[in-house]
């Protein structure tokens, strides 16, 4: 679990064209799950990843990745603030969601399930691109993360990016 949070970043820094991708709607039984509404939401758009992208106009490699996005979401579920929940149908219903992507022509890029928590990774590859990205991650039983990333990164960026960030994919625990 040590190495979720610097793969999360690495995906949201680096996730995915300019066309629209629509994004995948949940199966019935997140929604039933989930509580009303996340502790935390953010929504960039293509403006504000515009105006991210010209904010990292230094370092020419991120900003042309920043820019090459199209969307980012990210929800926070402080699950502590609901002890009605059903954690059991929770994971359950991420279990399902991922089947589901998986039925979309999602990848599974990385996946955990432990006694307490539960991840999952999903791409939208193409032959050379990676055309979205979601990921669901339930720690420690008590915290959901939601992230949607639309957008297009071609993977020889990826690497080039990992390589300047000193990332080894080998030294992840996953």
């Amino acid at each position: 679990m040590k190495y979720l949070l610097p793969l999360i970043l690495l995906l949201l820094l680096f996730g995915c064209d300019r066309n629209e991708i629509p994004t995948p709607p949940k199966p019935p039984e997140l929604d039933t799950v989930l509580p009303q509404e996340p502790n935390v939401e953010v929504n960039l758009g293509p403006a504000m990843l515009n105006l991210l992208g010209s904010m990292t106009e230094e370092d020419q490699q991120i900003s042309n990745i920043v820019q090459g996005l199209s969307r980012i979401s990210v929800k926070v579920y402080d699950l502590d603030d609901h002890e009605d929940l059903d954690l059991d149908a929770l994971k359950n219903a991420l279990d399902q969601q991922a089947k589901w992507l998986k039925s979309q022509s999602y990848q599974p890029l990385a996946s955990l399930r432990e006694d307490d928590s539960v991840v999952y990774i999903m791409g939208l590859m193409s032959d050379n691109s990676m055309k979205g990205i979601q990921v669901y991650s339930l720690d420690d039983d008590d915290e959901l993360i939601l992230i949607n990333i639309d957008g297009e990164l071609l993977l020889n960026d990826l690497s080039k990016l990992m390589e300047h960030f000193d990332v080894n994919i080998k030294d992840l625990d996953l």
